[in-house]
């Protein structure tokens, strides 16, 4: 859900919905969009304070939103990804626009929907984790083993870091170095 280009949400504008007509309240736009069914960005530019809100575009542009709603169905394993903050975001987009298509940053929650959902599970084993920073230096400097063979909390640990030392500005050169 949201306005995503390649799969925004959609509001028809019928002669049905009277609820779409009370949250529009705009009847000339109601007559020139009717029977049409418009994404919701169109919403957002024609009327970014109702539909977005005034401590929104303080922060925001109207442009887009700001965050990606998803609602993902966990049966089988999800990919895992890590998203650069804001200031790197936009950096890489300028120097990698096939990698980076967007220049926001990705900041992520997960919320259950059940009481018996597991997070985190069915990482790569320790061989295969270590065979991964054999084969790729950039990571080994970033993360040096010092441990040996590697057991689970030096990984929690190295997860840990990796989570909160590589979004420090510091380590732009790193990150950038690790991608390219």
């Amino acid at each position: 859900m949201g306005d995503h280009p390649n799969g925004p949400s959609i509001v028809r504008i019928s002669e049905e919905a009277d609820i779409v007509h009370e949250l529009i309240n705009d009847q000339a736009f109601i007559d020139q969009h009717k029977g049409q069914d418009i994404p919701i960005s169109t919403l957002f530019k024609h009327q970014p304070a109702r539909f977005l809100g005034e401590a929104y575009l303080n922060k925001f542009s109207p442009d887009s939103l700001a965050f990606l709603f998803k609602v993902l169905s966990v049966r089988t394993a999800l990919s895992i990804q890590a998203h650069p903050n804001k200031a790197l975001a936009e950096k890489l987009h300028v120097q990698f626009p096939d990698k980076y298509k967007d220049p926001n940053h990705k900041p992520e929650i997960a919320i259950a929907l059940t009481d018996n959902f597991v997070a985190c599970y069915g990482f790569a084993s320790s061989q295969t984790i270590q065979a991964n920073l054999d084969q790729n230096p950039k990571l080994g400097e970033i993360f040096p083993v010092t441990e040996t063979p590697l057991n689970e909390s030096f990984l929690r640990a190295s997860i840990d870091r990796m989570f909160n030392e590589l979004d420090l500005e510091e380590n732009t050169d790193k990150r950038t170095e690790c991608i390219s």
